[in-house]
């Protein structure tokens, strides 16, 4: 028995092992390396309806790599729309320090923009205020288009802290995409 129990635990780790190998090797560096796409980021209080509604929901369950919710807006309406839904609950209109507010960085994308442009939208959960984080990479691979976010300075505060990052993206980088996702390296 103990023997039988040793095994599966042995196939246990070697998927598990396996599972990260390919999220590693899905991560790594794309034919398109979207990384010097203009980019935001703007603190906002949390909110858990970001979840709910993203491009990549499937991808907010547990697995090798932490995945974060991330919409494609495609023009005004649904810019208006997204600012919307999430003002309240997630404090958009509210600036800390002197930092702008999420409403007053995103007040420039019109018309002008969205006619060969999309805004992808990440959002990201801080377990301190005094965290900060950066764009790794952004990758275009065989149909999927990835974001990867990398923590860069950790702060011990008593607070937590939700970001929200705008990427501005060209619409023919990412004509041949089927599926948006973002992950936290």
């Amino acid at each position: 028995m103990r023997r039988k129990n040793a095994l599966v635990g042995v196939l246990l780790s070697l998927v598990s092992l396996a599972s990260c190998v390919q999220a590693t090797d899905y991560v790594g560096s794309g034919s398109g390396d979207l990384s010097e796409s203009p980019v935001s980021f703007t603190r906002i209080g949390l909110c858990s309806s970001f979840y709910e509604e993203c491009d990549n929901v499937n991808m907010m369950v547990i697995s090798s790599a932490q995945h974060l919710p991330l919409y494609k807006i495609d023009d005004e309406t649904e810019l208006s729309a997204f600012k919307t839904k999430n003002s309240e609950e997630a404090g958009l209109n509210t600036s800390y320090s002197d930092e702008s507010s999420f409403i007053e960085v995103v007040s420039k994308y019109g018309s002008p923009f969205f006619d060969h442009h999309d805004l992808m939208v990440v959002y990201l959960e801080a377990t301190s205020g005094g965290n900060r984080y950066a764009i790794d990479n952004i990758t275009v691979k065989d149909g999927v288009y990835l974001v990867s976010v990398a923590k860069t300075a950790t702060g011990i505060t008593t607070d937590m802290a939700g970001w929200l990052i705008t990427i501005e993206t060209d619409e023919s980088a990412i004509s041949s995409c089927t599926f948006f996702d973002s992950i936290l390296k």
